[in-house]
């Protein structure tokens, strides 16, 4: 593999070919998510944590991402990292077949997103958002890259593939052409799958530079029924009552779907890491 035309050919399609896709959040997170039945998107220059990847948008408010990682094994640095250090968060698993129908039959929604009382919260709806016509969105698996500026190469790794030395303008034509879905080594173990939205046409003009937004993903019954929930390492059976008091969301779906799991490592870990900061 020598040039970008033969990158872009090898990876496009295969974000939909993953065992499962895995979004790892805080059990507060997964109780919005399921007593609302959506997800919230997210500014991505403003609320993304790696600088590079934050920074290619051009701090526009214009474009909102999602991720999940579609590693087949419980991923430890996702656990503690997105789903919280106390390591009693939790992860949202979906097929294949239901990540598809979330990404492609959802109806979308552009929210103001407002501070009130000390709390963020959706505010005013700005518009309904239509693939194509409003907005422009790209489901599309995460490329990871080293760049050796002395041979002015790029060392690539994408799930369990890797190429060394890889064109270096040939690679950024890739990235000019892919902005938001190229990120530093670093970052390897997410084996990330991100969706990106672009706000286009006439919605660019419902914008205000000194407001703040989120666009509102609303799931079909079918895709919530189908969620799979995994509690993360650190919470055990003989704790599941007091972790779960007042997420009646969760325990809904506990008695609806008996798709909620604990960890196959629940009780083996403890980390430790709140008492650490």
């Amino acid at each position: 593999m020598n040039d970008c035309e033969e990158l872009d050919k090898y990876v496009s399609g295969r974000e939909y070919r993953h065992t499962e896709y895995c979004h790892y959040t805080r059990l507060d997170t997964i109780e919005e998510i399921l007593r609302y039945k959506s997800f919230l998107m997210s500014c991505c220059s403003e609320s993304f944590n790696d600088k590079v990847d934050r920074d290619q948008f051009g701090y526009s408010k214009l474009h909102y991402g999602m991720c999940f990682a579609t590693g087949v094994n419980e991923n430890l640095a996702m656990w503690y990292m997105y789903s919280g250090f106390d390591g009693k968060g939790g992860r949202l698993r979906f097929t294949k077949a239901r990540v598809r129908q979330l990404v492609e039959k959802s109806v979308y929604e552009l929210y103001k997103w407002e501070k009130v009382n000390g709390y963020y919260k959706l505010g005013e709806k700005v518009c309904d958002l239509i693939p194509g016509k409003n907005f422009k969105l790209i489901f599309r698996d995460i490329i990871y890259y080293k760049h050796n500026h002395e041979s002015k190469v790029y060392d690539l790794k994408y799930n369990n593939s890797h190429i060394w030395g890889f064109n270096g303008e040939e690679f950024e034509k890739y990235r000019d052409k892919y902005n938001g879905f190229c990120k530093g080594l670093i970052w390897y173990y997410e084996k990330e799958t991100r969706l990106l939205a672009e706000l286009i046409g006439d919605t660019i003009d419902l914008i205000d530079s000194n407001s703040e937004y989120k666009i509102k993903l609303n799931i079909s019954d079918s895709v919530y029924r189908s969620i799979k929930v995994d509690f993360a390492p650190e919470i055990t059976p003989e704790a599941i009552d007091s972790e779960l008091k007042g997420k009646e969301s969760i325990r809904k779906h506990m008695l609806d779907t008996s798709n909620v799991n604990f960890s196959a490592y629940q009780g083996t870990i403890k980390m430790n890491l709140c008492n650490k900061c």
